[in-house]
């Protein structure tokens, strides 16, 4: 079985180095009918975490607010507040859908999309990056994201350009 997992897809992730994702993963998960969409919101609500990154943002409304009502074609919406999507929570639902291929989309490339790639690689679940459908805040971290996921997920497993899931 396969699912579509929306990284941290929210307003105060957004601005303009990668808005241009938010239509592209709006329309895909409108259209997308494969299997469970498990949408991922980033809380900075761990004093720890906070202080060993020295990271103060996305605490409050707006900024922690998922962009176009994307919560209404979630299947599941998991909050966390590490990079990776792979909770607790996330690996129960994963083994309960019997989940075996996961296609990724959201932001950070560099970041959150890397590390969720990877720890589904660890479960022996198979990371798809949609690259096109990703973005981090800056262009560069975007490219350095990418080329570190050829280098640890397989660029087998890198798809570019606009993409058709089903049908």
């Amino acid at each position: 079985m396969e699912c579509l997992i929306v990284v941290d897809l929210q307003k105060g992730f957004i601005n303009d180095s990668n808005k241009q994702i938010v239509p592209l993963i709006e329309d895909l998960v409108k259209n997308y009918h494969e299997g469970p969409i498990i949408v991922t919101k980033y809380l900075n609500n761990d004093k720890k975490i906070e202080e060993l990154i020295d990271y103060h943002d996305l605490k409050d409304k707006p900024d922690i607010d998922l962009v176009f009502n994307l919560e209404n074609y979630a299947t599941y919406v998991i909050e966390k507040n590490i990079y990776s999507a792979i909770t607790e929570e996330m690996r129960k639902i994963l083994l309960k859908e019997n989940i075996d291929l996961a296609y990724i989309v959201g932001v950070s490339t560099d970041c959150c999309v890397l590390k969720t790639a990877l720890d589904l690689m660890e479960m022996k679940i198979r990371p798809i990056v949609l690259t096109d459908y990703c973005a981090s805040s800056q262009r560069i971290y975007h490219e350095e994201g990418l080329n570190l996921l050829k280098r640890l997920i397989g660029e087998k497993n890198l798809k570019e350009g606009e993409v058709k899931i089903n049908g």
